[in-house]
Order: structure tokens, then sequence, then C-alpha cells
């Protein structure tokens, strides 16, 4: 069954069909519309009955049968509600209809002047085909509008009688519902069948992979020029790119603000590019080769979208140039907006995300920034971001809104949109139906807006891909329209976020902390595999010629090592070239930060290293490689291995040893005593280890190089949150205990010699057999064969 899409409408008095005429002759495929059938009921669910009623909650909600308070004194159903709370309640009739047909409801409604019944018809998996918000008049009113069954051979018809205007919401109050009728239009408009159209979820219209001409991933070697060739990014050799990385945000005042300062990190230049510094350091040992930086021109712009200079624009300069000088990409997205601004008079401080396209006062402003930014010129590396190669994606927004159709007809904030809206259904003659119409018009609109910055963008010299975000899964429903508009626009990527747990958590989920490590979440990626309508709609033939990235990713309130690897390749599966996690915890904070998103070197060193072994799954695997996992745990993803059952990642090449956690009660594979490098957590079949970092152990034909972390252990719940000023720690890190290590190689069976690295000084330091063992602190070490002379 095809996933459903929601056209939100707000209709304030009839809503007919333009031009639209029933079938002749064609009756109601409702049944007992009128309610005056003697001995009718309004059953449970569980009953049969042509009219059911979904009651959710303990309230006493109820839909029953009453005389006389229909129109003209007929029989009607009334709900009532005395009890308060938010749960819904909603009157179904199940209906058989014809695929690909355009039916009429007709409906009229009665209500206390207070609640705002609403109407539905969905899918039989529940998936909205149209929503229809009915007037608060205490009066009888008559409600008409249309719905396209596309495959559906059955649909369900829902009043939502104790609605607030919104779906799935409830409230004390009473409403009456009476003569409804749902036929089939004989000759819809054509102004009508085109917003169906473009209404029309896309599924089975998909990509073949082998047809892709995927090509081998390239040799990451920043800064080289990216561009986007027939829906690919490539490197200048034609060798496509896969890059891993994390959101990194140095140069954002929600994050110094909501964190850095919270350390003691003062607001101040040189502190913040210190802080950079360390944590660029990071990256490399993960397998980062990608940072994400979204900005906020709050932190650098006027009130006209005009550059403006401040700490955080110096700093961004800053961990760029950093980020060139490391061979780190940068996926830069020039617009965000999170509830502060740095500088209050900015153009867009406190403007919400829907204006953003809504307001075309707004978009040149915008479009003005995203020039002035991308000709700036950075103080540390003397090049324009427009030709810095260290950036090798621009992304327009994050997370961009959309006005929906009760929104644009109520809120003042958006008169020019409703304005505009109006203009365009005179043009065309549209004077009914327009909440469907208005899909069309969106489409447009949203058109107009990427056509706008993509040429922004461009005329500043930049020939980088530009990115679209689209949010989040599930957003596709009721986006079918804006879907289709990125699909056809200039833009050269489509992005998009996973967060597996997420919908586990009550909202606001800062507000409700839970720890949900101890949850299989695999079988969650398989679902967006499958599922339309999640992410599988990536792998449309519409965003065929768009590359993919993720812009967001984490395991939420989760602190398992296992889950990263399989996210990784779903990506890969569906096509994604670049793969940012949200968000890196930044040194020093790391260490009291508490939370839904929660990944640094030394603090969470598992994780860390699940993160570095999904790195080098990423890179290895071929983009659009079907995701076939068969079974719900221990999941074998080519060289690597991922267990829910024993929190465990690990992979294994020739030369490449890497796993999450020690090897105690469950073996993955045979490890190889030949492998040249290995990074890992606990103890294995090469190494024995006892402390709790992470190790990565480099061997050469003549040394061994090994980098022992400190120790991490957690003194409070990393998933709670801080409730207390000033912050406490979460994560102690030990530097000052010994662990026995050994190392178990091949060709490293005789005498060998240990030597600690300091700051360019060399110790010796004793080793003991039988093996290469040693006692070690956290730090750097080197080991050759045979002993020192004398």
């Amino acid at each position: 069954m095809h996933p459903g899409l929601l056209v939100g409408s707000l209709l304030l008095g009839l809503a007919l069909a333009s031009g639209a005429e029933t079938a002749p002759g064609a009756g109601s495929v409702l049944t007992d519309g009128d309610f005056e059938t003697e001995g009718l009921q309004v059953v449970p669910p569980a009953q049969k009955g042509p009219w059911m009623g979904y009651l959710h909650g303990q309230s006493d909600a109820a839909f029953t049968l009453v005389e006389g308070e229909g129109r003209g004194g007929s029989r009607a159903v009334r709900f009532q509600r005395t009890t308060p709370g938010s749960d819904n309640a909603h009157l179904d009739q199940i209906l058989t209809v014809q695929p690909g047909t355009v039916y009429q409801v007709s409906a009229w409604v009665r209500s206390d002047g207070h609640l705002q019944p609403l109407f539905a018809v969905m899918t039989m998996d529940w998936r909205p085909l149209v929503t229809v918000i009915a007037p608060t008049s205490k009066e009888w009113s008559q409600i008409r509008f249309s719905f396209n069954t596309y495959d559906s051979k059955q649909v369900r018809l829902e009043w939502f009688g104790g609605a607030e205007g919104k779906l799935y919401t409830g409230a004390p109050g009473t409403t009456y519902l009476d003569n409804v009728s749902v036929v089939p239009v004989a000759s819809p408009p054509e102004a009508l069948l085109r917003a169906f159209d473009l209404l029309r979820p896309k599924t089975g219209e998909e990509i073949a992979p082998k047809t892709m001409g995927v090509q081998p991933v390239g040799r990451h070697q920043a800064p080289r020029p990216i561009s986007c060739r027939k829906g690919a990014l490539v490197y200048d050799d034609g060798t496509e790119v896969a890059l891993w990385g994390v959101n990194f945000q140095t140069a954002l005042s929600w994050e110094y603000s909501g964190r850095l300062k919270s350390v003691g990190i003062p607001l101040e230049a040189e502190a913040l590019k210190r802080v950079a510094d360390t944590n660029l350091a990071e990256l490399p040992p993960m397998g980062a080769g990608v940072i994400r930086m979204h900005l906020l021109p709050a932190d650098f712009s006027d009130a006209e979208g005009n550059l403006k200079d401040s700490v955080f624009l110096d700093v961004l300069d800053y961990t760029l140039a950093g980020c060139r000088k490391r061979g780190i990409y940068v996926y830069l997205t020039l617009v965000n907006e999170m509830g502060a601004s740095f500088l209050p008079d900015s153009f867009l401080a406190g403007r919400d995300r829907k204006e953003w396209i809504a307001d075309p006062a707004l978009s040149a402003k915008i479009a003005r920034y995203m020039q002035g930014l991308l000709s700036h010129v950075n103080r540390y590396s003397g090049l324009r971001y427009a030709d810095d190669e260290t950036i090798a994606v621009v992304e327009i927004a994050n997370e961009p809104g959309y006005v929906d159709y009760p929104t644009m007809v109520s809120d003042d904030r958006y008169a020019p949109l409703r304005a505009a809206f109006d203009k365009w259904c005179k043009q065309k003659g549209i004077e009914t139906d327009r909440e469907v119409c208005y899909a069309t018009f969106r489409y447009e609109w949203v058109s107009r807006f990427l056509a706008q910055m993509c040429t922004a963008i461009r005329d500043t010299g930049c020939q980088k891909p530009v990115a679209w975000n689209l949010n989040w899964p599930r957003m596709i429903q009721g986006h079918e329209e804006v879907y289709q508009a990125v699909a056809e626009s200039p833009v050269d990527v489509v992005s998009f976020c996973l967060y597996p747990g997420q919908s586990d958590v009550a909202s606001p989920f800062w507000d409700h902390p839970v720890d949900l490590s101890g949850k299989n979440y695999l079988p969650y990626l398989r679902e967006h595999w499958q599922d339309y309508s999640r992410l599988r709609w990536l792998l449309g033939t519409r965003f065929a010629n768009k590359a993919k990235a993720v812009y967001e990713f984490e395991t939420f309130y989760n602190q398992t090592s296992y889950l990263y690897p399989a996210m990784a390749r779903l990506f890969r599966a569906l096509g994604a070239q670049v793969a940012n996690m949200w968000t890196y915890s930044l040194t020093p904070s790391a260490e009291y930060l508490r939370g839904s998103h929660y990944l640094n070197l030394y603090c969470t060193p598992e994780k860390a290293v699940s993160f570095a072994i999904a790195s080098e799954l990423f890179a290895e695997t071929p983009r659009y490689t079907p995701y076939e996992a068969v079974g719900d745990d221990n999941l074998t993803f080519g060289n690597c291995v991922v267990s829910f059952e024993h929190n465990l990642s690990a992979l294994q090449t020739p030369e490449l040893l890497m796993y999450s956690r020690g090897w105690q009660d469950w073996q993955p594979f045979a490890a190889s005593p030949k492998v040249k490098r290995i990074v890992g957590c606990g103890s294995s079949p090469v190494v024995t280890y006892g402390g709790t970092g992470a190790y990565f152990v480099e061997v050469g034909s003549d040394q061994i190089h090994v980098t022992l972390n400190p120790d991490a252990t957690f003194v409070q719940p990393p998933w709670d949150r801080q409730r207390t000023r000033p912050w406490t720690l979460t994560c102690r890190l030990d530097r000052d205990t010994p662990h026995a290590l050994t190392l178990r190689l091949a060709g490293w069976e005789g005498e060998v010699t240990v030597w600690r690295l300091d700051d360019g000084r060399e110790t010796r330091i004793e080793s003991r057999g039988p093996g290469m063992t040693f006692d070690a602190l956290p730090g750097e070490y080197r080991v050759t064969k045979g002993t020192p002379r004398p």
C-alpha cells in the first residue's frame, strides 16, 4: 500500500470541486450517511457495523446517535466529551472505492463554537490522503472536498469530532455530524488533476542500481575539487566521493551558549580557536574525513543580510583553514535558526523557518547573505569561500519549513503568501477545492525559491555541488509536491537524516531523557530501507540525477557500539556519499555533556571505534548496494559484523582489524595476527588490554606505533540531562592508571624494546614475556625488534 499524503485544509464555507461533476446516476459509496436506518448503531472497531467509533485514552468521550438533533430535526451523530485531556476520538467508515478515481465527500457539521471537527480520508494502513478542517459554527454548515484514491481499493473516511483543527488531537466539547455522502467525480477539472498528480506518492518508480554507473571510490586527498556528475559526487579524476564525518560546531553561538560557556570557555576568538584545533585533531583517528558546519546568519549578518564581522565569523574562517591544513573536507550549511540570536538586529533573528521560503523579502535577504558569505575572503587562508576546495558541498538551509494550507489562510505572518495564492487562483480560474490546488501553488513557489537560491550561489562563481535539505524520515508525507519541486530543481544534492530511537521518546525529547541502549534498532534500519515514506523515496527515479547526503544522524540516547556500521551500510544502499553525525561532543565540554547526542574520541571510546568501523564500511561499499540484511541481529556486511546481542561491531581485512569492544564470549571471526593496523577497545585474539580507552596500533616492518587513550568511566548516566549549575562531571578520564598490554603479532615473537614517547623524548619501558607485554599508561609508544645495545 502506498504511503499517504497530508493535505491540510481550512474550509469556511462550501468547497466544491471547481467545474467538477459527480458521475451521472452514481450513488454514494458510503452506507447510512443520513443515520436514519432503524437499528443503526455506532459500534466499537472490533464489531461489525458501517460506523465504528474509535475512542483513545480514558476519557468519557462518546459517539451517540441522537434523535431530533440533525438537520431539520432528523437523527444525527453527536460527539460529546466533558473530561479534560488530549487523546483523540474518531468515527470511521471503511469505503470500497475504485483505484485511480477522484471522489467528492459531502457532509454537514455543527459545532459548539469551540471545537473544530476534522475530516480525513486515509488508506487502510492509516496514512492520510486528505484532511479537512470544518468551521466552528454553531449552525449547520456543509463541507465538500475531493480526494484521489490512487492505488487504493478501500479507504477510511474519518470524522474527528473532538478535534481542535489538528489531526490526532482531542478536547472536551460537543459536535454533530449528519448527511454524509461520498460519490465519484465524472470529470475532474484539469487544475484538480494536476494537484492530485503532484500529490501522488511515487512508490515503485525506482532506479535500477546496476544502471547507475557507479565508479570506484577515490582516495581521500583533501583538498581537491568535487563536482556532481549524473547524480554522483566525484573528484577531479572521476572517482567517487565517500566521506564519513561529524557535525562540528566551533563557530556556532548555540554551541557556545549551551555547552562551551558552561565549562568556562570565554567568548573570545583565541579560546574558540584552541577548541577547534584540539577537536580537529581528534577526528582522523575516528575515520572522520568531513565536518558539517551549519551556520546561524544571526551570528554574523545585519538587518539587510549583509555580512558583519564577529567572533563567530573569525572562528569560522579559522576552522575552515584548519580543515584545509589537515585534509578534512567541509559540508557547509548556510542558513539555520535555533531560537537565539547573537546579533539581535540580524535579518534572520526571530524568523520562523517556514518564513524563509514564504516571504519574498526575506528570501531576497537570504540570497544576499549567501552571496556575501561565499564571496568573503578567509582571513587565514586568503581564499574566497566560493573558491576554497576544502568546502565540498554547499547546503542552502537546515531543515526548512513549508507553510501548509491552514496556516497560510489563518496566520498573519503569511499574509504575503496568502495574497500571492489568491492572485494565483484568480489567474487560473480556481474558485473551489483550493486546499488541494494549493499543492500546485506550493510546488511552483518552492521551485522558484530553489532556482533563486541556486542562481545567487552560482553568481558568485561558486561551482560547488549545492544541496537541499529534505528533513526527517516521513517528511515526504504531506510534502509530495515539495519533493517533486526539489527533484526538478537545479540543486545537485538532496540530504536527509536518521535518528534511531527519537520516535521512542516523548516530546520534547530533552525533557524526557531515557536510556535506549537496551532496544535493538537493526530492524528499524531495515524498515527505513523498505518503506517509501521513511527513506526509500531516495531510490526514486525522479532523484536519479541528484547526489545523496546525510546531513545528520545519531544513535539516539544510546551508547551502544553496534549501530553505526549498520547505519553506514544503509546510507550507502540509499546512495549517500557524505554522512555527518550530529554532533561531535567537543573537548573539553564532552566530559560534562549528557543527553541524546554524545560522541567523543575519549569519553565514548567504544562508540568512537564503532564510528571508525562505519567509516571503513562506508568507503568500501559501492553506492546503491542493496541493504539485504537477513535476520534481526548478528548481521554481516562484507568484512564487517554487527551484533546487538553482544553490543559489538568488528571489521577485518588482510591488513586491518577493528573491534568496538573486547571479544569475551563471542568471536565474530578468526582474527589474523598478520594485520598491519589495529583499532580497538578491550581484548581480542591479537591484543590483551585492561584499560577502557580506545587504542591504535600501527605495525611496520621494523617498528610498531601504539597509541593508548585514557580510561573512560561514566560517573553519571550519559543519557540523562545536566540538572545543576555548574555542570558536574559525566565522564571521568583517567590518565594515571597503568594497564598491561600484550600484542600477539606475526613476526614479532622475539625480543623487543619498548619506548614511551613524550613531547619528543623517548623513555625505555620494561617489556616482559612470554610474548610482547608491557605495562603502559595512556600515551604513545614505539616498539622495535631486539634489544638496544648497551
